[in-house]
């Protein structure tokens, strides 16, 4: 392990650096920088470190596993070099059987435990250790370095990488759409959900791994993430973010956040208010664009695509409107009913023409209860049959929430809520699939959710009138 003068004396080496090369970086920062490495470093018992562990953290966590591996043994004499460290090693041979089995080149997944089988991947600091002493060589190791520390998005830095990997072990340079980045798990415990206390016992929550695509940056937890587990994951969210994008008609240029996690429990509790199955998700605006997800690994995503909704909606300033009134109880960045049943229609619009098959049969499954694939005629007479039970049975979202928060009459009080009929994921999607199937177009539907004073002028009756419309149409039992 590299001794603590070592770790100091690059410090002030890479500060130099970037003095040097980068005028556009405030000293102050620098000096931030240094100042919570050193405190890092004072903190940290020698015998908990990992290799390249102190380097990630100096660069806050900007550093890929690889060049912080391949740093910390380059800096360490020759005698101290660990013995399983093969400084003579075959790279193009190595290479040549990666690329055989169809495995990624050099980079962060070779170091994530568990995500390469370990025969294949215990020459993974021997190759770091190369490739770094290869870069500092032929004088692009402090260049690549502050392309890591000072790249926003990280893609030129990428792109510089598999450049000077394509040169270093021979074949072609090439960028995956998904960049891994593994994150030292047990030290990474600073992702809270939104202030900690959103989602009770399950914060901080340690990360394993990011990974980041054009789309979002995703932050798994330690949990039983496998590499298969992720790939699907992140192949569905791609597309699901893909679709309520062109849904929207709207394409964010930053990534999305999005913390995914598998809960501890079957259960869990939002708020101190509502219990929900334990797999779903939350959009949080007041901590930027960030998506947190709950899930079964085995299971897959199952409300992406409701949340990818919530964040474009967001990004795109379409949920500043004046639609009905957010309740009180809910943060200002909360979303009336009005939008979650709009995101209840678009995640059940994407599992009729998803191309993954697997998760359309597990959204089928956990919430339709079938054991085939859903068609668009399912989705609306399910949600429509919901609608009116909730309704028939005085038991929507909003009369749970007041029931609560402890109202003396909470059935009453949901009522005074204006336009309390649609204060419910699903009467509002229900509402929402009426205006669009039978009342008029989504165009039309738009115009009023930007406007709700539009209401009588696209549909030519008041709101009061078609909701009185929509309960007949869902045939709700009529009140005393």
């Amino acid at each position: 392990m590299v001794k603590m003068k070592k770790h100091t004396v690059f410090i002030l080496i890479i500060l130099m650096t970037i003095a040097g090369c980068s005028s556009n970086i405030d000293s102050e920062d620098k000096n931030q920088q240094s100042d919570k490495y050193e405190e890092v470093v004072n903190s940290t018992e020698d015998d908990n470190l990992h290799t390249g562990l102190n380097i990630f953290i100096e660069s806050s966590r900007r550093f890929p596993a690889w060049l912080s591996v391949g740093k910390e043994l380059f800096m360490l004499d020759s005698d101290e070099l660990p013995n399983n460290i093969d400084r003579d090693i075959d790279v193009a041979e190595w290479y040549e059987n990666v690329v055989s089995k169809g495995l990624p080149s050099l980079c962060d997944e070779w170091f994530i435990p568990g995500f390469i089988e370990d025969n294949l991947s215990e020459h993974a600091h021997s190759i770091a250790y190369a490739f770094v002493k290869h870069l500092n060589d032929i004088g692009h190791l402090d260049e690549l370095a502050l392309m890591y520390l000072y790249d926003e998005t990280l893609w030129d830095a990428e792109r510089t990488r598999a450049s000077l990997w394509a040169d270093f072990a021979g074949g072609v340079s090439t960028v995956s759409k998904t960049v891994f980045q593994y994150y030292f798990e047990e030290v990474f415990d600073d992702i809270h959900l939104a202030g900690g206390n959103h989602v009770d016992d399950l914060d901080p929550v340690p990360i394993k791994l990011t990974a980041l695509t054009q789309q979002a940056q995703y932050y798994f937890s330690t949990s039983s993430w496998t590499r298969e587990s992720i790939e699907h994951y992140i192949e569905v969210s791609e597309e699901a973010i893909t679709f309520a994008g062109d849904f929207l008609n709207y394409h964010h240029d930053e990534p999305l956040k999005i913390i995914v996690y598998a809960p501890p429990h079957s259960l869990i509790e939002i708020d101190g208010w509502a219990t929900f199955p334990a797999t779903g998700g939350r959009y949080l605006c007041d901590v930027g664009a960030t998506i947190i997800m709950w899930c079964v690994p085995e299971q897959g995503p199952s409300a992406i695509t409701h949340e990818a909704a919530h964040a474009i909606l967001d990004l795109s300033s379409m949920r500043h409107n004046n639609n009905f009134p957010i309740m009180e109880w809910m943060s200002d960045c909360g979303s009336g009913y009005f939008e979650e049943g709009l995101c209840v229609v678009i995640e059940n619009l994407f599992i009729t023409e998803t191309l993954n098959e697997q998760y359309a049969l597990t959204f089928s499954q956990l919430y339709f209860g079938l054991n085939k694939r859903v068609t668009w005629d399912d989705v609306v007479n399910r949600v429509n049959s919901n609608a009116k039970w909730e309704l028939d049975n005085d038991n929507l979202i909003s009369i749970i929430t007041m029931e609560n928060l402890g109202y003396e009459n909470p059935a009453q009080a949901a009522k005074d809520l204006p336009y309390w009929e649609l204060q419910s994921y699903d009467t509002a999607a229900s509402f929402i699939l009426y205006l669009t199937e039978e009342k008029g177009t989504w165009d039309d539907f738009f115009q009023v959710f930007a406007d709700i004073n539009l209401m009588e002028e696209i549909y030519g009756v008041g709101m009061e009138g078609i909701i009185a419309e929509w309960r007949e149409f869902i045939r709700v039992r009529p009140t005393s």
